[in-house]
């Protein structure tokens, strides 16, 4: 009998309607999904068995306490194998299935869906949050150091106003001619012509 897949609570858990309009809900069996809601990797789980299943004909292959195993009755493709196959669901292992095993390992190595991250297989608790970067620091104000205070200047040696030219000779063999007034050596006397300049010819 062929049914057609009307609601997915998870991708174990669906409601089929069959063509005499009988309404149905079954488990799948051989596959555990993630929790709707709480269960990581959950929500791209649900996206991808509401798209496959959802509105699709499909065939009950077999059917036990336990659960049903479905095929989509377009291409014959096993449920819950493509499930499996994809990193959607993950085998369980009281279905003692070697080709769902064997499908759970090919998804395991290839790091499909719930084996990727942030998952890494679980799926009975929610994803790890990612932790929020530290918001940047401002930068820090750099100070720059005080420029050192220049040295005052020396101060220039007081002129040694005990200065004393016998003539403007002696002044000009000590070097000091022209001496101007205010400046050691100067002396009125030595100043013919008194124009604040001593010993200039």
């Amino acid at each position: 009998m062929t049914y057609v897949v009307t609601a997915v609570s998870d991708a174990a858990s669906l409601e089929i309607t069959a063509s005499d309009g009988t309404k149905r809900s079954v488990r799948v069996f051989g596959i555990t999904s993630p929790k709707t809601g709480t269960g990581c990797h959950a929500a791209e789980t649900l996206t991808w068995a509401t798209a496959t299943l959802v509105s699709k004909a499909v065939r009950i292959t077999a059917e036990t306490a336990q659960g049903v195993s479905l095929a989509l009755a377009a291409d014959g493709v096993d449920y819950a194998t493509a499930a499996i196959q994809g990193g959607y669901v993950k085998y369980a292992a009281e279905a003692a299935s070697a080709a769902l095993q064997e499908a759970q390992t090919a998804a395991r190595q290839a790091s499909k869906g719930l084996w990727g991250a942030p998952c890494l297989g679980t799926i009975d608790a929610p994803a790890p949050a990612t932790p929020t970067p530290p918001a940047p620091s401002p930068p820090k104000e750099t100070t720059k150091p005080k420029p050192e205070p220049e040295p005052a200047p020396e101060p220039e040696p007081e002129p040694n106003k005990n200065v004393y030219y016998k003539n403007c000779a002696a002044a000009k063999a000590a070097g000091a001619a022209p001496i101007h007034r205010g400046e050691p050596g100067y002396r009125p006397a030595l100043d013919g012509d008194k124009d604040g300049t001593a010993c200039d010819t």
